[in-house]
């Protein structure tokens, strides 16, 4: 009674679907898609196509295997029982379960699966195709679409297999790729390449349609109302002007109460399509991170697991996570490991070698930078009146070198060592390099006063300027601090591999340079302006120096500038030589007009222009406040003018020679009469 029952089930399967089932031998995955479309039309399934197909099965490539393959092959067929030689998959069991298993017990397993199970299993065999394709199952399919949590209901428009088919067929239904994008209003996936196909809703697709309910919520429409669906406008068309005029108005109620539900319906599947893909994605990455810390193990066992968990925390990125062989979602096996531990391993080694040259870089960087800053402290605390080495002169000492490279790089340089050893090596280092370069200066001088000596380097008339800025007038010793005269390592006299490599990694080479003179050149021209300022103040050009002319603080009228309009152009004596050289001018000569040419002199608060003789620290207009406030018990507050007068302390502070600008508190400015 079993078999005819059986029989009776099988009779009922339409010819054309056997021949699409047999055809999955030779046809390709997107031409049996389109075919089984076409033909399940007339399937049994009255209520709308499966919308499926049979996957054809993988034939090996002719010539590809060679001798032994085949005879191993051969070998297992032959030890295989005669009936299942021909069967596909493990010994036939599903072609043992639809002919001997009692069809209450086939439909009982069926009730423990899903939808996207049930269509699998549709494509496995003809029979099981004709038993789940028939409408006297639609009570399997309902009782496998409730074994799926918070799925939205089947909508009245789509039968059992067709949705099923768009609820877990994550393919694209116009180019057949993997997609997990679902049209729910258009009843079908698409890739974001293949929703270009669609039209936007726009004037030209509105025009197309009846005007009846253009302007109605009737046509299906996709992202936020921006796509619509030539094949579905062209249905609803046909199905309008099928109707009498009586009848078309209720056609458009029952559409808009279906657009309505379709809407609701869109958006709860909507929802669970996001909660599944989120589950799957935290499935994925639980699976990807077992993965890792499986591999990890194993690292573990041959001694490269602290060198990949370096390359995990990389500031750079986790390249190891991100690796193909470490971030697949599947578990390891001994045969996995096999085939992919000498490519890790000679991954994590090729990035052990560049990690320590890294952390050499960076350990080397970091030591350079701290003993810039801390010289840069020292030397704010240092009398400038007497040069000062360069930070590269400094830096480049044997034994501030091999504090900076013998060090081992895992261990870290305190603030308090680095200075103490600075201040322990800088006496001798000074002592080593400032006769040395002060002699190349005073032999810059005789070049063109023979006979000078080390003396003759602070007068007034010494004038140095630079070949490198044009006009830069240089004082001694402001040119023991001139930007120019700092240069790089590589255009000095001094070839060192360690500075060559790793000087670049710092702000600008010229700032952390050693000292040459090299762009120096003695400017007799400026230096006879000057020799006329100082005779003009009454004074002796061979005993007044820097200092004494700062004191007289002359007052210059250029008379070679002629300003009709804006009027005479005063200055005080630093700026004269930059701007004004071998014009013709006046000193301290005139007369009653003194007074009111001095009152549009306006002082200029530059913070930077002098340093306290006692600290060495930059300072103002405001320094009798700090002399109050920091030196009293040497200077004394009575001593000090109420009104800040800086020439009348003058034993209390100096110009500062790193400053850029020319020396002095006073700008030129134009006088009207």
């Amino acid at each position: 009674m079993r078999r005819s029952l059986r029989l009776r089930e099988k009779s009922v399967i339409p010819a054309v679907m056997q021949e699409s089932t047999e055809a999955t031998t030779t046809d390709g995955p997107k031409r049996l898609r389109e075919k089984a479309r076409k033909e399940d039309n007339d399937d049994e399934w009255h209520d709308g196509d499966e919308d499926e197909d049979e996957r054809p099965a993988k034939r090996a490539r002719q010539g590809s295997k060679n001798s032994a393959t085949k005879s191993k092959i051969r070998s297992k067929r032959q030890r295989m029982p005669e009936q299942f030689r021909k069967v596909r998959g493990k010994l036939g069991l599903l072609a043992r379960l639809v002919k001997d298993v009692p069809l209450e017990v086939i439909f009982e397993i069926f009730c423990y699966l899903e939808p996207g199970d049930l269509l699998r299993l549709a494509r496995t065999s003809r029979d099981l195709r004709g038993i789940l394709m028939s409408k006297t199952s639609e009570n399997i399919w309902c009782t496998a679409r409730r074994n799926v949590q918070d799925l939205p209901p089947r909508p009245k428009d789509l039968n059992e297999p067709q949705y099923a088919h768009l609820l877990f067929e994550a393919y694209c239904h116009l180019c057949d790729r993997r997609c997990d994008n679902v049209l729910w209003n258009f009843r079908m996936r698409s890739c974001k390449k293949c929703l270009n196909n669609f039209p936007y809703n726009d004037d030209v697709f509105q025009q197309d349609q009846p005007h009846e309910y253009r302007a109605r919520e009737v046509l299906p429409t996709e992202d936020y109302d921006s796509l619509g669906n030539w094949e579905i406008a062209a249905r609803y068309k046909e199905e309008f002007y099928a109707l009498n005029h009586g009848e078309r108005d209720a056609w458009i109620d029952r559409k808009e109460e279906e657009y309505k539900e379709m809407e609701v319906h869109s958006n709860e599947c909507q929802i669970w399509l996001n909660t599944k893909l989120a589950e799957r994605a935290n499935k994925l990455t639980e699976l990807r991170n077992e993965r890792k810390e499986a591999i990890l193990k194993r690292l573990e066992e041959i001694g490269w697991r602290a060198e990949a968990e370096m390359m995990i925390k990389d500031y750079r990125g986790d390249i190891f996570t991100n690796h193909k062989l470490v971030s697949q979602p599947r578990k390891l096996t001994d045969y996995g490991w096999n085939c992919m531990e000498t490519e890790l391993v000679q991954m994590l080694s090729e990035y052990q070698v560049e990690r320590l040259i890294r952390q050499r870089g960076e350990a080397l960087e970091s030591r350079y930078r701290l003993f810039f800053s801390l010289l840069l402290q020292i030397e704010s605390e240092t009398d400038l009146r007497d040069p000062f080495p360069a930070a590269g002169d400094i830096l480049t000492d044997p034994r501030i070198e091999a504090l900076i490279w013998d060090t081992p790089f895992d261990e870290k340089l305190g603030d308090s060592l680095c200075r103490s050893k600075l201040l322990e090596y800088l006496p001798s280092i000074i002592n080593d390099w400032r006769p040395a370069k002060v002699q190349e200066v005073l032999d810059i001088l005789r070049k063109s006063r023979p006979g000078a000596t080390i003396s003759d380097l602070h007068l007034a008339t010494s004038v140095f300027t630079c070949s490198s800025c044009i006009g830069k007038v240089l004082h001694y010793p402001k040119m023991f601090y001139h930007r120019c005269c700092h240069q790089s390592f590589q255009t000095s006299s001094r070839s060192d591999e360690r500075l060559e490599v790793y000087f670049p990694f710092w702000f600008t080479r010229r700032s952390l340079g050693v000292w040459v003179s090299s762009p120096l050149v003695y400017n007799d021209s400026a230096s006879q302006v000057i020799k006329k300022i100082v005779e003009a103040c009454n004074l002796d050009p061979e005993t007044t120096t820097v200092d004494d002319l700062h004191l007289a603080n002359p007052l210059i009228e250029c008379s070679s500038c002629v300003h009709i309009i804006r009027g005479r152009q005063f200055m005080r004596w630093p700026y004269l030589p930059i701007l004004h050289m071998g014009h013709t001018f006046k000193v301290n000569s005139f007369g009653a007009e003194t007074a009111q040419i001095l009152a549009k002199e306006v002082q200029v608060r530059d913070r930077n222009a002098i340093c306290c003789s006692h600290c060495h620290g930059t300072h103002g207009l405001e320094l009798s406040d700090h002399l109050k406030e920091e030196h009293d018990d040497v200077v004394g507050i009575d001593t000090l003018p109420t009104s800040g007068d800086l020439l009348q302390i003058r034993e209390h502070w100096y110009w500062n020679p790193r400053a850029v600008e020319p020396p002095g508190l006073y700008k030129p400015f134009v006088y009207k009469a």
